[in-house]
């Protein structure tokens, strides 16, 4: 939050959400929702941040784009969406971003779903959703590093990582960072290829 606000003008935030909305997103998903998100919503009820690069879905208003029907609503248009992911949002090029909530205890990782259109089409971003959020705010900051410092400052992102041209290794290499129990080439979804058995693997690893 002190990152977003050091560089308020790359973000457009929406308005805070209720409690009772995300109260129905739990009714909606049969999950309970980790305090991280529940906090995030009550702030911020969806928006968009980074340039783009990161969108949230609203709770509730927007209908199949939104956090209580993105779920039911990639499967039903052919995405091979675990049912143990919460979606929650998307990066810059329109890949949904998850929280994996299982039934059974596990940590809640958050995952990236490539169109692949087959099991094998995760990468896992974040130990958790705090994690995942330092790591991505971080490395869509370095493009502008010379004026966003204050905003990289307030990340605590090492100097060695503030890359003057950062690519995917860079993001590997932060998010490692952000989540030391991941390793970077888990990642991309491209690359990494992770199914709903290996995504399970790695939220019980911790």
């Amino acid at each position: 939050m002190a990152a977003w606000r050091a560089t308020a003008w790359f973000h457009e935030p929406g308005p805070p959400g209720s409690p009772g909305d995300l109260e129905s997103v739990e009714d909606a998903v049969q999950r309970r929702l980790p305090g991280g998100l529940r906090e995030l919503y009550l702030r911020h009820d969806g928006g968009s941040w980074l340039g783009g690069d990161l969108a949230l879905l609203p709770l509730l208003n927007g209908d199949d784009l939104s956090v209580a029907r993105a779920w039911a609503a990639h499967r039903e248009w052919n995405w091979p969406v675990p049912e143990e992911v919460a979606i929650f949002g998307s990066d810059g090029g329109g890949d949904p971003l998850g929280l994996w909530l299982p039934a059974a205890a596990a940590r809640p990782v958050v995952v990236r779903i490539g169109a692949l259109f087959e099991p094998g089409c995760m990468g896992v971003v974040g130990e958790d959703l705090n994690a995942f959020l330092r790591a991505w705010t971080a490395y869509y900051l370095l493009p502008d590093r010379k004026v966003v410092t204050p905003g990289l400052d307030a990340l605590e992102l090492p100097e060695h990582l503030r890359a003057d041209d950062p690519d995917d290794e860079t993001l590997a290499q932060i998010i490692e960072w952000a989540s030391p129990s991941l390793k970077g080439s888990m990642t991309d979804p491209y690359e990494a290829e992770l199914t709903a058995d290996d995504v399970r693997r790695i939220a019980s690893d911790g």
